[in-house]
């Protein structure tokens, strides 16, 4: 059974942005803060790909 349709770096990323994602809609911290806490060394990095994974910034995830 094959388990990812993705190489293994995407998938942990995948991974640590939806941890980033339940920080958000808890309010736990700042944008900045959890990129640091979820392994992203730079938030505008992790803003990309935020945005890649779900369609939207990280600043806009929580104004639904």
């Amino acid at each position: 059974v094959v388990l990812m349709q993705q190489p293994p770096v995407a998938f942990i990323r995948s991974i640590r942005l939806h941890r980033a994602a339940e920080m958000l809609r808890r309010g736990q911290c700042s944008i900045g803060d959890i990129a640091e806490r979820t392994g992203f060394s730079s938030p505008s990095y992790f803003s990309k790909c935020f945005q890649k994974e779900f369609g939207c910034k990280p600043s806009e995830y929580t104004d639904e």
